[in-house]
């Protein structure tokens, strides 16, 4: 629905991606120190932010892998063929 809406291209953020995540990074420790005095609220939130960074680290992992396997075995098919 959404690929409808802004196409199907996608977009390679390059160096905005790493700015973007250092910003959120620091955000995250700024919102659990204004928290830092009321009563185990920090904990909490740096558990759900510790658990989606997590999560985003085995989604990008496992792409990354999926990639490298995918070429790797398509490498092996089209050399495989030229050695014949």
């Amino acid at each position: 629905m959404l690929r409808g809406v802004i196409g199907s291209h996608l977009v390679d953020l390059d160096f905005i991606y790493y700015i973007y995540m250092g910003m959120l990074a620091i955000f995250c420790t700024n919102t659990i120190n204004i928290y830092a005095g009321l009563n185990g609220l920090e904990t909490g939130q740096s558990l759900v932010i510790g658990s989606f960074i997590l999560m985003h680290n085995i989604i990008v992992s496992v792409i990354y892998i999926v990639l490298v396997l995918t070429i790797s075995l398509f490498l092996v098919c089209v050399l495989g063929d030229e050695a014949k």
